[in-house]
């Protein structure tokens, strides 16, 4: 089955840029503008298709209208929140280009979807009218895909949640698997930790609560704590469920529109349709280790000491992070170390839990370093199971990313310190 053919929309979901590619439309781009009042629809239609829906749709009068997103502060769900859904986690990304000197780059038209028939509706009216589509969960694109001027926003905010859990379930292959989640296309990682953890499993799942289960983590590769022994997003997913730039309500798996099932998976930042749904594959509970440690700023503020405890941190982490077993994930950067052992704290501290401590002790001052290293029954207890979400809010985030070889850090130990360390020393700041 094509997916994608001259005249059809091709959408982008949290990673790429939504663009329409309609050789005949009279915009730039090859879609209508809503400053060409030629092609752009009537308020008529407008109301028409608004009138059609099961949610509602409303229309971005102005620039000014982003104004509220600035009043929850760091709040990730009342961003979110905020009506009429336009808001991105990092305000720069409101703008094109996630840049702030460059002008907000926000819908003109905003479809709250309620039901896959909204999304059928909206993709058709769109198509039809040769109108760009952009599409939206809670808005953490770092690079502002999920927002496009002159759009009509598919918004899936308030989707249904499913959270259906199949004890067996088989594919169009007719492989069986055990223990998977259906998880509906607008819901967040908090609805699916909550939902697999009540069921008795862990999920494979991102950092951040308030970022969409469904949306760019999974489709751009979901790379988690636990994805050194689970696999990433994308090998815990089995099936999705989608609507095509055409209309059409589809599924997609190991056997049935493989190539969209491959495209999903990471193949191009959910370029082709609206994911409504995703089935995802659960794993066992058990005990999961956290731990924290980083050099102790304050306390090294009033010595002499805090490149040496630095220099010796970077050394900790190059010396022992390729040969880490599978259990072990998280995230470091040049100056914290937030890790995920999946197993007990004794079975931790036989390994590099004990290798972090023992670096403590080989410190000039106990003070010189913050360690805290516990076991908790599971990662969404460990979480406080949603009690707070990951902090948004900002401004400005330059990130960026580069893949290091781990054969290179293997063979080049001491040349991979210095690069870390000249990083540091010029004040930038890598998670790796």
């Amino acid at each position: 089955m094509p997916i994608l053919k001259r005249g059809h929309l091709i959408f982008g979901i949290g990673l790429w840029t939504l663009t329409m590619q309609l050789l005949s439309s009279p915009g730039a781009g090859g879609y209508c503008l809503s400053t060409n009042s030629s092609c752009w629809p009537t308020q008529a239609e407008w109301c028409s298709l608004a009138a059609s829906l099961d949610g509602k749709l409303e229309k971005v009068e102005s620039s000014e209208e982003y104004n509220p997103c600035y009043g929850p502060k760091s709040d990730a769900r009342e961003i979110s929140a905020v009506e009429p859904g336009i808001c991105m986690q990092t305000h720069d990304c409101s703008r094109a280009f996630c840049n702030e000197n460059l002008g907000f780059n926000l819908p003109s038209f905003v479809a709250m979807v309620q039901s896959v028939s909204d999304v059928q509706k909206v993709v058709n009216f769109a198509r039809e009218k040769e109108i760009v589509v952009s599409v939206k969960t809670t808005g953490h694109s770092y690079q502002g895909s999920s927002t496009r001027k002159h759009s009509v926003q598919i918004n899936l905010r308030d989707f249904p949640k499913i959270d259906q859990v199949f004890t067996s379930w088989e594919d169009s292959c007719s492989e069986s698997f055990s223990n998977i989640l259906k998880i509906g296309g607008g819901e967040t990682w908090e609805d699916a930790y909550k939902a697999a953890f009540g069921a008795g499993f862990h999920i494979v799942g991102g950092g951040g609560l308030s970022v969409s289960a469904a949306g760019g983590w999974l489709q751009g590769c979901g790379l988690s704590s636990t994805s050194r022994k689970y696999g990433m997003g994308v090998d815990n997913v089995r099936r999705f469920e989608v609507v095509l730039a055409d209309g059409s309500a589809v599924f997609a798996d190991s056997c049935t529109n493989t190539d969209l099932f491959w495209a999903l998976r990471g193949g191009g930042g959910g370029t082709f349709g609206v994911v409504t749904a995703a089935y995802y594959q659960l794993h066992s509970l058990g005990p999961i280790v956290f731990l924290a440690a980083f050099p102790n700023t304050f306390s090294l503020a009033a010595t002499n000491r805090t490149t040496q405890v630095s220099d010796s941190f970077i050394d900790l982490w190059i010396d022992n992070a390729p040969n880490l077993p599978p259990e072990w994930g998280g995230y470091w950067t040049i100056d914290s170390l937030i890790l995920y052992f999946v197993g007990t704290l004794e079975e931790a501290n036989a390994g590099f839990g004990g290798v972090v401590k023992a670096w403590q002790q080989s410190l000039v001052s106990l003070d010189d370093a913050v360690i805290q290293i516990e076991e908790f029954p599971s990662y969404w207890i460990q979480r406080g199971e949603g009690e707070s979400t990951d902090e948004t809010g900002s401004t400005n985030l330059p990130i960026g990313n580069r893949l290091i070889s781990l054969d290179f850090v293997k063979q080049n130990p001491t040349r991979m310190k210095n690069i870390i360390k000249e990083i540091r020393d010029n004040q930038f700041r890598a998670v790796v």
